[in-house]
């Protein structure tokens, strides 16, 4: 018994030294700004962003993303165009706005910092669409086919030396045109804090 409240409070003191370090290296992290004056988050002090993003599960591109305080606009854009594919040339290209608003933001360390925000988006896609024939044993070609897309969610931004960003989204999409349906969507974006 005695054993076992031995460990119990050595693990106890464990714990609360390693919160105690923690708090006072987050705390020590932020820097010291003049007194009064209170130093600007990342995500304030370096408001524009530029790098890649998943657009559509099967679309990467070039993104860019502005907060104008609370706000944030962003525009990605991107496709691929393979003349050689096994069912002839094929292509696909999609484009997304979205505007985000900030829910919660802070610098947890000096090289460590992290928001959460609402995110609405819309965007067009379009492609050369094939369909696999069991009969053939080939791809049917179906044409160029459109789809308009629009959803909402929660987005999660990490930044990491307060310039390397990385973005998880979870929204809800609903897809218009070919083949409409709404499902549930993960975006990815890794972006360069400017």
């Amino acid at each position: 018994m005695k054993k076992a409240l031995g460990c119990i409070r050595a693990a106890v003191c464990v714990c609360l030294a390693l919160a105690s370090a923690a708090g006072a290296f987050a705390q020590g992290a932020h820097g010291q700004a003049p007194k009064g004056e209170q130093k600007p988050i990342v995500f304030d002090e370096f408001p524009s962003s530029l790098g890649v993003s998943f657009i559509t599960p099967e679309t990467i591109g070039l993104s860019w993303k502005r907060w104008y305080g609370k706000t944030a606009l962003e525009l990605s854009a991107g496709g691929f165009w393979n003349p050689s594919n096994d069912s002839g040339s094929r292509y696909r290209y999609s484009v997304m706005g979205a505007v985000s608003r900030r829910l919660y933001a802070d610098d947890f360390a000096n090289w460590f910092s992290g928001g959460l925000y609402l995110v609405a988006l819309a965007g067009h896609s379009g492609e050369e669409g094939v369909e696999w024939d069991m009969d053939t044993s080939s791809y049917t070609r179906l044409g160029y086919q459109p789809a308009i897309y629009a959803g909402a969610g929660l987005g999660i931004e990490t930044v990491l030396f307060r310039h390397f960003s990385q973005e998880l989204q979870f929204v809800y999409v609903g897809k218009f045109l070919s083949d409409p349906g709404i499902g549930f969507a993960l975006n990815v974006a890794v972006r360069y804090r400017y």
